[in-house]
């Protein structure tokens, strides 16, 4: 069976979003950022369901244990 991406959390904001995906990069767990360049190139036109946080299923529970001081 393989992996695949889930949506972990999601962002309005782009420095909020590079911030959690540099934690979960600081514990060696690949992510991704979806929709991060139409919201920080056109905001105005981005999609209005945010940036979002996605990472292997297999890494879902650490990665929000990881990120879990950061909740906002």
């Amino acid at each position: 069976m393989t992996d695949h991406l889930v949506t972990i959390r999601t962002y309005w904001n782009i420095v909020e979003a590079c911030r959690d995906k540099s934690l979960l990069d600081e514990a060696s767990i690949k992510s991704i950022l979806e929709n991060e360049y139409s919201v920080m190139m056109t905001p105005h036109l981005a999609d209005p369901s945010g940036i979002k946080l996605k990472v292997k299923s297999s890494d879902v529970q650490i990665s929000l244990e990881i990120l879990a001081p950061n909740v906002d």
